[in-house]
């Protein structure tokens, strides 16, 4: 049950059809043609996501229709981990997109209530992977699920560490580090990225901060790519 709970967090992180992204009007947007080599050399970077990490072994989730054509973007990975040694489960998710504004809508204090989750906290949190310091919050939210074996309903808890990825060498905390970069005509259509890492809210601290780093080292590749330039 515990891995059905958790891939329907995808379902969650990517039905944007709620939020205000949707408003976006594409027709006034201008792409300036220096952009495109950074974007497809994400994609490259991206098309390399790890299947394996560590004692983690992952396969890719589908990404909805619904969620490609609101947030229009360059790279999704969306992918379920399983570690075999301890049995944990680990969702992650990285939403790359070429226009900073198509990514403001897609944020957890917005997308988990509108689906109907409990906020239960919201903490700035920062994680170091080598020389690379994430600064970004973690997310505790609750919300009811049917147990069909037992027949009633049980809370379902998760944690999601998430932070934001920006074309001018910044990791950004929250939504405000996004919306400056929109703001900003030189930088809008470098785009930003969002990245989740979900866990079982019920694990330790020290055990969700391991995993965190684990797997930000794991893709650390594709995260200097987006934040330097395109280039490692």
């Amino acid at each position: 049950m515990a891995d059905k709970q958790a891939r329907n967090f995808l379902t969650v992180g990517l039905s944007l059809a709620l939020l205000g992204g949707a408003g976006i009007d594409r027709s006034l947007r201008t792409m300036p043609a220096d952009t495109e080599p950074y974007h497809q050399a994400i994609q490259q970077v991206a098309s390399r996501a790890p299947m394996r990490i560590g004692d983690w072994m992952g396969y890719d989730e589908q990404t909805p229709e619904s969620a490609i054509k609101l947030l229009h973007p360059n790279v999704i990975v969306s992918k379920r981990y399983l570690n075999y040694v301890t049995g944990e489960g680990v969702d992650f998710l990285l939403v790359d997109c070429t226009d900073a504004r198509d990514l403001q809508g897609h944020y957890p204090p917005v997308c988990y209530p509108n689906q109907g989750w409990l906020q239960m906290s919201a903490e700035k949190h920062d994680w170091q992977v080598g020389d690379l310091k994430i600064t970004g919050m973690q997310y505790d939210f609750m919300k009811k699920a049917y147990d069909q074996e037992h027949k009633t309903l049980v809370d379902t808890t998760e944690t999601v560490a998430n932070f934001m990825l920006l074309p001018n060498h910044q990791i950004g905390r929250d939504m405000d580090s996004v919306r400056a970069v929109a703001k900003n005509l030189q930088d809008r259509y470098y785009g930003a990225a969002q990245v989740q890492v979900i866990t079982d809210a019920s694990l330790p601290q020290e055990r969700k901060d391991q995993i965190v780093e684990q797997f930000a080292g794991a893709y650390q590749d594709l995260i200097k790519a987006i934040i330097n330039g395109g280039k490692k």
